[in-house]
């Protein structure tokens, strides 16, 4: 914690734009998923109990999903190639 803090008011001083109004919407923006699995699993810890399910819904995606797939083109093979795959694998 006490190097985020040094690295937190290096930046502050060094870079006249990181208290920017922009910089700042950007870094909540970044954070907000973040912030609200901590607030979730941080109700459910008061509460007593133990959930693993908000982290897991919300790693789920992150290594399922890319999120800017290459395949997602219109000039990509892989498209056709999918489709003659899952012809072929339910054919048979």
């Amino acid at each position: 914690m006490a190097s985020f803090s040094v690295l937190f008011i290096v930046l502050a001083v060094s870079n006249e734009t990181f208290f920017s109004t922009t910089n700042l919407l950007n870094l909540l923006d970044q954070q907000s998923y973040i912030l609200i699995v901590a607030a979730a699993g941080t109700l459910v810890r008061i509460g007593g109990g133990i959930d693993l399910s908000t982290g897991a819904t919300f790693a789920f995606p992150s290594w399922s999903w890319p999120s800017s797939p290459p395949e997602a083109t219109s000039s990509s093979p892989a498209i056709p190639r999918g489709r003659r795959t899952g012809a072929s694998r339910s054919a048979g």
